[in-house]
C-alpha cells in the first residue's frame, strides 16, 4: 500500500519496511532519522518538506532501498540536512521547492553526497545553502527544461552530464558551482550572480554555440572548449587550468578578463570590438586578432 503523511511536523526513528510507498503530503516537514529503511516502493514528496536525519546503511536508507527512487513534486522539497544516502537513488525534480525552501533539492547541514542519477520533470531548482556534491556521472534528462543552481555555498559540484537539449542552466546566488561533466545541452547559460565554474565542457564535443549572460564570474578550466556565442554583461571571464578557451564571437561582456592557466584565444572579439577593462595575465598565452582595440590593455596588465 502507500503510506501517507500529511501536514503536520512528524518524524518517523522506527525502521519502514515492505514492499509500499511512501508519500510526504501537506505543508510540514517529514524527518526520516532511520538509516536502515528498507521498504522498496517508491518515495514521492507531492507537498512540503521530506528531511533526511541519518546516513544511509547501504544497501538501505533513510529512503529504503533504491528499487523505485524518489520523486519531487513542484512546490515540494527534499533536504538532505548534511546527510549521506549510501545508495544511488534515482531522483526525479521538479520546481522551486517548498515555502521558504529556496529549491526542489537542498542541504540544510553540513557538505555532503549525493549520487543517484536525476532527471527533471519540470524547470527545476537546486539551492545549496551548504556544499552539496552531486556526484553521478549519468546525463540528466528532461528536454528543455532549465536547471537553475543556486545557493551561498562554494563548493558545490555537479557531475553529470546536464543533456536537457535545449534546456538552459543558470547560476543564481552569491556560491559558486562547478561543472565537471561533458555538458550537452544547448540552451542559454545565465550567470546571474556568484561563479560557474566549467572543468568539463558546454557543448557537445567543447563546443557552445548558444549565449552566456555573465554577471558573475564565468571560470573555464581545464579542457579545451570553443564558446561560439556571444558572452554579454557585466561579469568576469576567467581562464583556469590548463587546456585552450576560443572565443570566436563578437562578445560584449565588459567585465575583467583573467588568464589564470592556459590559453585563451580570441578569434572574435571583446567588448563589441573595443574592450576597456583590463586583462590580467598570469604569464600564460592570450591570442588574438583585434590587436589595435585591446593591446594597451593586455600590456599594462601583463605582468600583473
Amino acid at each position: 500500500g502507500t503510506l501517507s503523511i500529511g501536514t503536520t511536523t512528524q518524524r518517523l526513528s522506527g525502521i519502514i519496511s515492505g514492499t509500499g510507498a511512501l508519500e510526504k503530503a501537506g505543508a510540514g516537514t517529514l524527518t526520516l532519522s532511520n538509516g536502515a529503511n528498507t521498504y522498496s516502493g517508491i518515495t514521492t514528496i507531492s507537498a512540503g518538506t521530506l528531511k533526511l536525519g541519518a546516513n544511509g546503511m547501504s544497501p538501505n536508507s533513510p529512503l529504503g532501498t533504491n528499487a523505485a527512487g524518489t520523486v519531487v513534486a513542484s512546490g515540494a522539497t527534499l533536504d538532505l540536512a548534511g546527510f549521506t544516502l549510501g545508495i544511488t537513488e534515482s531522483l526525479t525534480l521538479s520546481g522551486t521547492g517548498s515555502a521558504g525552501s529556496n529549491g526542489a533539492l537542498i542541504n540544510s547541514g553540513s557538505a555532503t553526497t549525493y549520487s543517484g542519477l536525476i532527471t527533471l520533470g519540470a524547470p527545476t531548482t537546486i539551492y545549496s545553502e551548504n556544499n552539496i556534491i552531486l556526484s553521478s556521472i549519468g546525463t540528466i534528462t528532461g528536454s528543455g527544461f532549465a536547471l537553475t543552481l543556486d545557493g551561498a555555498a562554494t563548493g558545490s559540484s555537479l557531475a553529470s552530464t546536464i543533456g536537457t537539449i535545449a534546456g538552459t542552466v543558470t547560476k543564481a546566488g552569491a556560491g559558486t558551482w562547478t561543472l565537471s561533466g561533458g555538458n550537452t545541452y544547448s540552451g542559454d547559460t545565465t550567470i546571474s550572480a556568484g561563479t560557474l565554474s566549467v572543468t568539463g565542457t558546454l557543448g557537445s564535443g567543447g563546443i557552445y554555440s548558444a549565449n552566456i549572460s555573465n554577471s558573475g564570474t564565468l571560470s573555464i578550466g581545464t579542457t579545451t572548449q570553443r564558446l561560439s556565442g556571444i558572452i554579454s554583461g557585466t561579469g568576469a571571464l576567467e581562464k583556469a587550468g590548463a587546456g585552450t578557451l576560443i572565443l570566436s564571437n563578437a562578445n560584449t561582456y565588459s567585465g575583467a578578463t583573467t588568464i589564470s592557466a592556459g590559453t585563451l584565444s580570441v578569434t572574435g572579439t571583446l567588448g563589441s570590438g573595443t574592450y576597456s577593462n583590463n586583462i590580467s595575465n598570469a604569464g600564460n598565452t592570450f591570442n588574438w586578432n583585434d590587436y589595435p582595440k585591446i593591446k594597451r590593455n593586455y600590456f599594462r596588465n601583463r605582468s600583473s
